[in-house]
């Protein structure tokens, strides 16, 4: 490229270390042609990191080359938006998707099995306790998550459905374990409510980390104090921060503060990725770069008009 690259962090994440920034100026800088900014100039090749805390409305008019959107969450971003900018707008799917599976694998074997410490010998030696191999597991949504999911629990559970209509996985199997994988659209908001927990098994597990709006809240504390051996795991909710402390009573709901993401060398591998798009962004044309991202390209989750 002719013109030197500038590259801006539009915000930055409060799980992310003192240093980061510093460590991030370094290592973009670093490839070369690269200068990390606080405001972008004129004469430059634009490049905006976001996540999901940005407002696009500001970058709107900055003749922006590239969003690296480091997250995998991407609510704050809308169809007006994405075509006003006209630029590829690569997703951070693969910084989480490990660790927000390892959350779910945690959630799991814990709904089946929660292990009691004892500083006694127990005589009865009992334990009640289910087996991976007796599960039969709904996953609804098929994208780089659920695939992951599918490639580690496949071997240990007994049968694993899938929902994506937009994989043209059109059936719902109502199993004693449901796992919430999909993105957020119109379409799927509130999808679980009363009619989809009734159908569930009375002893069922839901657990959810992809996007909060896809539960009915209301729906789900009624169903959880109605039916005691029903289990959810929820990580995210309909607004955040959300009140937890108000639901504490509920014995059968565990709640975390939208951490399944979040890893302790997150830092790093959030920089390596802006940097691996970087370097190509600098090394290939514009349709070759295109064409390498385009499975990640927020573009191409437009579908009639909608983002899925």
């Amino acid at each position: 490229m002719t013109r030197p690259i500038e590259v801006l962090r539009a915000h930055t994440s409060p799980y992310f270390s003192s240093n980061f920034n510093f460590l991030e100026k370094q290592e973009l800088e670093g490839l070369g042609h690269v200068q990390y900014v606080n405001k972008f100039n004129t004469n430059s090749n634009k490049v905006l990191i976001t996540d999901t805390h940005v407002d696009l409305n500001s970058f709107i008019d900055q003749d922006i080359d590239l969003i690296i959107h480091a997250n995998s969450g991407y609510d704050n971003f809308t169809i007006e938006q994405i075509k006003a900018l006209n630029i590829p707008i690569i997703l951070g799917n693969e910084i989480r998707s490990e660790a927000v599976c390892d959350y779910i694998y945690n959630c799991l074997t814990r709904s089946i099995s929660d292990l009691k410490f004892t500083t006694n010998w127990d005589h009865s030696r009992s334990w009640n306790r289910s087996l991976l191999s007796d599960l039969n597991i709904t996953i609804i949504g098929y994208g780089q998550i659920g695939k992951i999911l599918e490639k580690t629990l496949s071997p240990r559970v007994k049968n694993i459905s899938f929902y994506d209509p937009y994989k043209n996985l059109n059936q719902i199997e109502f199993n004693e374990v449901v796992i919430l994988a999909c993105s957020l659209n119109e379409k799927n908001q509130e999808m679980i409510n009363k009619s989809f927990l009734n159908q569930m098994p009375k002893n069922a597990t839901l657990i959810n980390s992809a996007r909060g709006k896809l539960i009915n809240w209301n729906d789900l504390v009624l169903h959880l104090k109605n039916n005691s051996n029903f289990k959810a795991y929820i990580d995210v909710f309909p607004n955040e921060p959300f009140p937890i402390e108000d639901f504490q009573n509920i014995k059968n709901l565990f709640m975390t503060s939208h951490i399944a993401g979040v890893f302790n060398s997150i830092g790093p591998k959030t920089i390596h990725f802006e940097s691996k798009i970087l370097k190509d962004f600098i090394t290939l044309d514009r349709t070759e770069f295109t064409n390498k991202y385009s499975q990640i390209d927020l573009r191409q989750k437009i579908i009639n008009d909608m983002i899925i």
